[in-house]
């Protein structure tokens, strides 16, 4: 009796980061059918792939299929609760919709785990200036205009600088 070779665990994951390497170049050359296409694919693969689950759910985002992005998203949160960058983006989902109690609560849950997202705080405070609170969406706004300061993120910084002037002036 012969016996097949086995694939290790190793080389199925390897062919999973593979499909989501390529999914990611598709997503930032703007093909985004096929990066969900290799996304999907790396999730049949490995199905706990939090990021692919993440990207997916960008791409999916940018397509304008927002439910399915919200599946995706929460999916990743399910796999990785610490994943920040889900948490910010789903927040924007609910910002969007306007289900703003959603949207702080994922904002909240984003710099709980990573104090340093400036874009999660820029998020929160549009969420809150859209909820009418002017006053916390100036405190919020306040903080990612150092933050992008101190990363080097110029174009962020001087947006988020325009809205809390337009703020802090009405």
């Amino acid at each position: 009796m012969t016996r097949k070779p086995s694939i290790s665990y190793y080389t199925i994951l390897g062919v999973s980061r593979h499909y989501s390497n390529r999914g990611s170049a598709y997503y930032n050359k703007g093909e985004i059918e096929k990066a969900i296409a290799d996304f999907t694919q790396a999730l049949k693969i490995n199905p706990e792939d939090a990021e692919a689950y993440y990207n997916r759910g960008s791409a999916y985002y940018n397509k304008g299929e927002i439910e399915k992005a919200i599946a995706d998203f929460t999916q990743a949160l399910k796999i990785n609760p610490e994943y920040a960058p889900a948490y910010n983006n789903r927040g924007i989902i609910y910002s969007d919709k306007i289900e703003l109690e959603k949207a702080i609560a994922d904002f909240s849950r984003a710099l709980k785990i990573n104090p340093e997202l400036a874009q999660a705080y820029a998020n929160s405070g549009i969420a809150y200036s859209k909820l009418g609170d002017k006053q916390q969406a100036i405190q919020d706004f306040k903080k990612p205009v150092k933050l992008f300061a101190e990363q080097g993120d110029t174009a962020n910084q001087q947006k988020v600088s325009e809205l809390l002037k337009q703020l802090q002036q009405d």
